[in-house]
Formats: structure tokens, C-alpha cells, sequence
């Protein structure tokens, strides 16, 4: 089958016992072909398969060229794996599961995890929210707060529109009083 260029063994794909491969020009392939007989045409670079005695099947644009194309649809792999996959490197290029694992792992799960580095806030999203629960209903901001010179931080109840500051210093300029139970939750 070697000299069947940038085609693969099509007899393998259909299922069938091929009797014999022929090529040439697309004009002098035989006009009654019989049954399992293929011919390859040289000039038009297409692909012929005779499944019932008398008539040519063109089948080449239903396989992919070994030398690459294009293909419309989907490819049901089953239970079936991709292999020898080398590691991607561009931008069309495929992952392998080992380098997707190691990218996800420098991210922190939506569902939760532990941070083991700082998290730092830029300026183009200066404010850091801390959604409500059910079981307290509450909703926090905490974000910079700049006002003439000064700078704070401020942690602002959502649902309640009170908030706190914390001066560069440390010191707490409170607008509500912040009490902590005995027992937090």
C-alpha cells in the first residue's frame, strides 16, 4: 500500500477485501469496475472505490489525507485515547492532561482552597467582595478608600451600608461601633 500517496489504507477503513489497486489518469480508470476494486487518479488526486459491480464510488473527500486537511463534524473516539501527544508550545497547539493539571494547579478553585501567596488588588479593580450567606445574610466590601491625601481601607457592609476604616496607622476611624460576639461564627 506504500504507493498510495498521503492516503490511508481506505480498504481498511470501508471494511472490505480489496482485489486490486489501479492508478492513473482519471479518464482511463475502467468503465465497469468490479466489486472491491480501487483506483487511485493520478492527475485529479482522487480516490475511487467500486463496492457493487459497475460503478466507481468517489470516496475522496470522505477520509482525511495523511498529510494533513481539513475535516467538518465530529470524531466519536469511544473509549479510545489520543497518544503520543507532545506537550503544547503554540497557540493551536493541544495540551497533554499532565500540563493542564500543572496550569490548574497555580490557580485557586472557585469552590475554595487555601492562598499560599499574597493576593494583591490593582488599581483597575481596587475593591475585594465578600458575598452573603445564608446563614448570616451579610455581604462585605473591603477596598481602598482615598479621600484628599489620606488613604484607608475601608470595610463596608453591603446590606446595611455601614462601614469601618482602618488608617495607614492602624487606628480604626469607625462611623458604626464593630462588636464581636463571644462566640463569632
Amino acid at each position: 500500500m506504500a504507493d498510495l500517496p498521503d492516503y490511508y489504507t481506505q480498504s481498511q477503513l470501508a471494511l472490505a477485501e480489496v482485489k486490486y489497486i489501479d492508478g492513473g489518469l482519471d479518464a482511463a480508470k475502467a468503465t465497469v469496475p468490479v466489486r472491491k476494486q480501487v483506483y487511485v487518479a493520478t492527475d485529479t488526486n482522487k480516490f475511487y472505490m467500486c463496492f457493487t459491480d459497475g460503478g466507481w464510488t468517489d470516496v475522496t473527500g470522505l477520509f482525511l489525507l495523511l498529510a494533513g486537511g481539513t475535516m467538518a463534524g465530529t470524531i466519536a473516539m469511544g473509549n479510545h485515547k489520543i497518544t503520543g501527544l507532545t506537550d503544547g508550545a503554540a497557540a493551536q497547539d493541544a495540551v497533554t492532561y499532565a500540563q493542564l493539571i500543572a496550569w490548574a494547579a497555580l490557580f485557586l478553585r472557585l469552590t475554595g482552597g487555601t492562598l499560599t501567596g499574597d493576593l494583591i488588588i490593582e488599581k483597575a479593580t481596587p475593591s475585594l467582595h465578600l458575598k452573603a450567606t445564608e446563614e448570616n445574610g451579610q455581604e462585605w466590601a473591603v477596598e481602598e478608600f482615598i479621600y484628599g491625601e489620606a488613604s484607608w481601607i475601608r470595610i463596608e457592609n453591603k446590606i446595611t451600608d455601614k462601614a469601618f476604616f482602618i488608617a495607614p496607622n492602624g487606628e480604626i476611624q469607625a462611623r458604626v461601633r464593630l462588636t464581636i460576639a463571644s462566640s463569632p461564627t
